[in-house]
């Protein structure tokens, strides 16, 4: 089948990173089903405002996006606009709204897996060599990216996570990626089993998720890239804890600090 650009995590979320080894078939399939669905979900659309994530074609244009939110204490409708300065709340009438408000942001959590799935074979492209894609741990993320059930118990007993969860404000990763940066690629925690993950932190910590790979090679705490949605050039691969010790000494943390950041 003829190779198409893939980008990982997604181009509609400000990523250059590109992998070939992926059919034109396949690509655009996912395009349709996947990105194009998850890209009007508010939840990207909110932090991907707020990162100013805009395409060549639309440097002009401000990025933002629109919702309706309630006043919590009188159920008021009233519209919300979210962009790089922020988030504003305004009644009908356009008069600024003070009290708190509340702002529903559904998602389907089978296209969530799908999505992760998407992001582990992006990865795995670019990271596992080229027999990977034959293996029987492949077949089966192909088979979550397709919606091929059921899912393959011998890789996830316990099930498939389904839904995106969030770094607090206090996780290194977060303190060092700021608004603007994505960590995608593969973790190996300390006591790992033998259980690589694929992982996604986009929007510096504002939307994570992760595939377990059971028996995927990692070496050291994982190979990762670092991706600014502002940079026109592809990043290189990183060990993650070195990447992220990295990011904070280029924001003035110094080693102490980092130190008492760092997770067991």
């Amino acid at each position: 089948m003829p190779a198409a650009d893939e980008h990982v995590p997604s181009r509609y979320l400000g990523s250059r990173l590109k992998t070939r080894r992926v059919c034109r078939g396949c690509n655009e399939r996912a395009g349709r089903e996947i990105d194009d669905r998850m890209a009007n979900y508010l939840m990207i659309q909110v932090p991907r405002a707020l990162a100013d994530v805009r395409s060549i074609k639309h440097q002009a244009k401000e990025p933002h996006a629109e919702s309706e939110g309630v006043v919590s204490t009188t159920g008021e409708r009233v519209r919300l606009t979210f962009d790089p300065r922020g988030m504003q709340a305004r009644r009908a009438t356009g008069e600024p709204v003070r009290e708190p408000v509340e702002i529903r942001y559904g998602l389907d959590s089978d296209l969530w897996v799908r999505f992760t799935a998407k992001l582990a074979l992006g990865c795995a492209a670019k990271l596992l060599p080229d027999e990977w894609p034959a293996q029987p741990l492949a077949r089966a993320i192909r088979d979550l990216l397709w919606h091929r059930p059921p899912i393959d118990r011998r890789f996830w007993p316990d099930d498939v996570p389904g839904w995106p969860g969030e770094l607090d404000i206090g996780h290194p990763a977060r303190q060092a990626l700021g608004d603007r940066r994505h960590l995608v690629g593969f973790t190996a925690p300390a006591d790992s089993d033998g259980s690589t993950a694929a992982v996604g932190v986009l929007f510096g910590g504002q939307i994570v998720c992760g595939l377990p790979l059971p028996g995927v090679p990692c070496p050291g705490s994982g190979r990762i890239w670092v991706i600014d949605s502002r940079t026109s050039s592809p990043p290189t691969v990183e060990d993650y804890d070195a990447a992220i010790e990295r990011l904070l000494r280029a924001r003035g943390w110094s080693e102490q600090k980092i130190d008492a950041l760092r997770l067991p």
